[in-house]
Parts: structure tokens; sequence; C-alpha cells
């Protein structure tokens, strides 16, 4: 089975982490930036995946490089997961 049909403690459907990130309660102000874990799991990929795309240059969205840490723009990665052309045409342009 799908990581969607597994049942939570109470027997509720649970949220897989990927539309758990994506759909997170208003418990204020989203995020700028995402870790490479946080990116990992909106694409649904695994994270040693994402960490070796991110090396290569190779995610789909411009990747912040601040000291030893890796970023993504939030606002980027949700317009490449909607299918918007702005966050792969940026990337091109900031290369």
């Amino acid at each position: 089975m799908g990581e969607d049909a597994r049942d939570g403690p109470s027997g509720e459907r649970r949220t897989p982490r990927s539309e758990q990130r994506l759909h997170r309660p208003s418990a204020g102000p989203e995020p700028l930036t995402l870790s490479i874990a946080e990116t990992a799991a909106v694409l649904g990929i695994g994270v040693s995946t994402a960490y070796r795309l991110c090396a290569r240059g190779e995610l789909p969205v411009p990747v912040l490089r601040i000291g030893g840490t890796c970023k993504v723009s939030a606002r980027r990665l949700k317009a490449y997961v909607d299918g918007e052309g702005d966050a792969v045409a940026t990337r091109s342009a900031d290369a």
C-alpha cells in the first residue's frame, strides 16, 4: 500500500509528508526557504537523491548556498510543482 493508505493512531487517514509540507496549518508565516530534505519531501524523491541533484546543479529550481547549507526558495519550488514555467525559466537565467 502507498503511504497515503496508512492509518494514523486513531484510525484516521494520514496525509503523505510531501502533501503535509505544502498544506501545513497556518502556525505563522510560511518559510521563505526549504532545506534539501524538505525539498525532497515536496518532490517525492529521496533525500540522498535530492542532495546528489543539488551537488550536480540539477535540481529543477535554483539552490541558495549559505555557508555549508543549501536552501531552496519555497515560492519557486511551489511554482515548479504547480507546473508554472517561471521556476525553470528563472533557473536558466540565474545560471
